[in-house]
């Protein structure tokens, strides 16, 4: 018999890796024990030889189903400490190292069931077990222990300490454990002091009262894992009109949570891939095609509907006693501003705008909205990473310690490097707006706490307007430490070449709005090669003098007139009427004059001009919503597509010139989208494979940016690309869109600094 230890990278805490450990120990007859500490998790144990491999190939095997294991080492000594029985003991720092951290995981099976059956917990709203409950947003620091988190201030009852350090129990070391008698507890909030509700009325009860003012078309705040939501009858036309308006976001659809995968099946066409993300720990909001339109005043008349299933046992409480089999489920903030999740500012700023704010007392540490995803041919396309993901580091091959990237301006995100492995933070909306920034800048004290984290690179984007960058010079010239300036389309290929583990030269097509270029102009249709060290541009759209610059992107009219100018094409009458000739004109003498009107190749404003020309969307009044409402146009299996230059591709003219016809012939827009989709398919594959053949360049290429959020230039670019033997990379756990930039940034920080 000999001594072991075992060491355990990963994200390995608050996942109940402890107790599963203590369990298999027990099992086989293992003698030793168990700790966190601030590196990951520390078995020390007497064995035989064979009895450890089969405990290591247990640990790999049957790990929790949260958890993921990075790295795992083993030492093998002389019995130099003789166990009596397992245990798990008190968790320790032993360096600056941190250990991954769990996201927030949404309620088991077996804690839903203990809702009405378990009198320590019937009804009760925050319960939880090792296997699930909130993690990120309740943890100050690593380790992770309840004294490191807002549990703190509960303790814990007799009870729930039992069942606490009991190995049998689900609870076994669980540290948010709660119950009736110790833990968090909700309250309706009567600073608003619109309904007069006794003070005696328990929580259950509260629910119940919640439920039935839902049902008679109350607008309610409540406060979930992450911050305050608002939540209404998505049935009720009259509620969703009221918070739209106050909100801020007339178009902007709206999530709704069903209260069940059956009640989503009969509204919405489900594949098994997206039934699987819907049910799974994560729970994200995931973008389903509509079989049946709940309200058009939900999602802007578009195809698809974001949908998401309760995750919080509150959410499972309150559909328990409603009669609707669906909610509207948003977050409680005015458009350009962060989530709210302080309870001090929900009473100050949503009093006079919900109807009731239910509040609990236990604090939300860090602040996170939920996540949005919809899956193309399979693969899940991140659109918004936050709670379930965050804070999931990317494993790199690199050292990437002390890189702090800042990513781009809207979808901000940030990472920060610690070891060999990126950890990108949570959604933190438009820096451009000063609470987001502020929000954002929070959010980096609050990850540099976490993980003992202190920047020695710092990585930006090129672009002289954005905050982001304003914030990372600052810093950098603060703390003395160098500063990289990495190109926006280049990060974006470098944050796929991170996943993918990509170094050597790949062709890259990125297609967004905008980036801002080395020569002053306004990227988003580049081919590129690229490699971890430096990136060559080949090919890209034809440069178009952009009228007003970037409110060309809130405009999409703007854009229309600019791309119809440019190729000398007359406008669609129908267009000229709508928008007006004297508006025309004064866009028209901008862009011949060169006034205000820097010069544009972005595939995002292509798909706004398009939407504008057509009549689809005039004015974005949320980010893509052109372009969005142009997808949802396309008829499925409409094969024809526009002539274009074999020679020259991603010239456009002869795409608008045909487009605007068709237009004035009063072809139908469904068909016009779809050619305008499937000519830009061609054009792109065209051009993918002259590129690879002309600078003989590996079978692969990386698909990213924005506009590959778009499922029917993705799918099909995918499916012509594979016929032809060709290899295509994306991201499945990162966003495509600029929310990816930061990791980009870290990778490219981690070669080159």
């Amino acid at each position: 018999m000999s001594e072991y230890k075992i060491y355990i990278k990963g994200l390995v805490q608050g996942v109940g890796f402890r107790p599963f450990i203590y369990r298999l120990a027990k099992l086989l007859n293992i003698d030793g024990e168990v700790k966190n500490n601030n590196e990951g998790v520390y078995i020390s144990f007497n064995t035989t030889e064979q009895n450890k491999r089969i405990f290591l190939q247990k640990i790999i095997n049957e790990k929790p189903i949260s958890a993921y294991i990075e790295n795992v080492e083993v030492r093998e000594g002389e019995c130099e400490n003789i166990y009596d029985g397992f245990r798990i003991i008190e968790s320790n720092t032993i360096s600056s190292e941190r250990t991954d951290l769990s996201p927030d995981i949404a309620t088991c099976e077996d804690c839903l069931e203990e809702l009405n059956s378990n009198p320590l917990r019937l009804s009760y709203p925050f319960i939880n077990c090792t296997n699930c409950g909130p993690r990120f947003s309740i943890i100050n620091h690593l380790p992770y222990d309840r004294k490191s988190t807002s549990m703190k201030d509960f303790e814990l009852c007799h009870e729930c300490n039992n069942q606490y350090k009991d190995i049998t129990d689900r609870r076994f070391h669980a540290q948010p454990i709660a119950c009736i008698q110790c833990g968090p507890r909700y309250k309706i909030d009567m600073s608003n002091n619109l309904y007069k509700i006794s003070l005696n009325l328990s929580e259950s009860e509260q629910i119940r009262y919640l439920a039935e003012q839902i049902e008679k078309g109350m607008l309610v705040a409540l406060k979930g894992i992450g911050g305050y939501t608002f939540i209404c009858d998505a049935f009720n036309n009259r509620t969703i009109s009221k918070l739209k308006n106050l909100k801020k976001r007339n178009d902007k659809p709206l999530a709704v949570m069903y209260n069940n995968i059956d009640a989503v099946k009969e509204n919405l066409y489900v594949s098994k891939k997206e039934e699987s993300e819907l049910l799974s720990w994560r729970r994200p909001i995931v973008l389903l095609k509509q079989k049946k339109i709940v309200s058009n005043q939900i999602n802007d008349f578009l195809d698809r509907l974001g949908v998401i299933l309760p995750y919080a046992p509150i959410h499972s409480l309150l559909f328990s006693k409603l009669k609707t089999k669906a909610l509207i489920f948003t977050s409680a903030n005015i458009s350009n501003s962060p989530i709210i999740y302080k309870d001090e500012d929900a009473q100050l700023l949503l009093k006079d705008k919900s109807d009731i704010i239910f509040i609990n007392n236990r604090e939300i540490v860090n602040p996170i909205d939920d996540s949005v995803v919809r899956f193309v041919d399979d693969k899940r396309i991140i659109i918004r990473r936050a709670r379930g993901f965050v804070p999931t580091p990317l494993y790199c091959k690199y050292n990437t310690d002390g890189i702090l990237s800042l990513g781009a301006e809207n979808n901000s995100y940030f990472a920060i490097g610690k070891d060999r492995r990126i950890i990108l933070s949570q959604y933190n909306g438009n820096t451009r707006y000063p609470e987001n920034l502020d929000f954002y800048k929070m959010n980096i004290e609050k990850f540099s706490k976490i993980y003992n984290f202190r920047p020695s690179h710092i990585c930006c984007d090129l672009h002289p307007g954005y905050k982001t960058v304003e914030f990372a010079k600052l810093l950098a010239g603060q703390l003395n430490i160098p500063l990289l300036q990495i190109q926006h389309h280049y990060a974006h290929a470098l944050a796929i070449m991170a996943e993918h583990e990509i170094c050597d030269n790949i062709l890259t097509v990125v297609f967004d709005g905008a980036g801002y270029g080395p020569d002053n102009k306004i990227w988003g249709s580049e081919f590129m090669i690229c490699n971890s060290f430096q990136y060559m541009r080949l090919k890209h759209f034809d440069y178009i003098p952009l009228p007003g610059g970037d409110m060309a992107a809130k405009q999409p009219w703007r854009s229309a007139i600019a791309y119809a100018n440019h190729y000398n094409v007359n406008l669609p009458y129908t267009f000229v009427n709508r928008i007006g000739s004297e508006k025309i004109s004064i866009i028209e003498n901008m862009q011949k004059s060169n006034i205000n009107a820097p010069l544009s190749c972005g595939a995002g404003r292509l798909f706004d001009a398009i939407s504008s020309l057509t009549g689809i969307c005039d004015v974005n009044n949320y980010e893509g919503q052109a372009a969005m409402k142009l997808e949802s146009q396309a008829e499925k299996n409409y094969t024809e597509y526009y002539d274009f230059n074999n020679n020259d591709p991603l010239n456009n003219r002869t795409l608008i010139q045909s487009i605007i016809k068709d237009i004035n012939d009063q072809l139908p827009v469904s068909q016009i989208s779809s050619r305008f989709h499937n000519t830009l398919i061609h054009k792109v594959v065209a051009t993918i494979i002259d590129l690879l053949i002309k600078y003989d360049l590996p079978k692969k290429v990386i698909l990213t940016g924005g506009c590959f959020q778009n499922s029917i230039l993705l799918s099909n670019i995918i499916t012509e690309l594979n016929r032809c033997n060709i290899e295509v990379l994306i991201s499945e756990n990162y966003p495509l869109n600029d929310g990816g930039i930061a990791l980009g940034q870290a990778f490219y920080g981690s070669k080159n600094r």
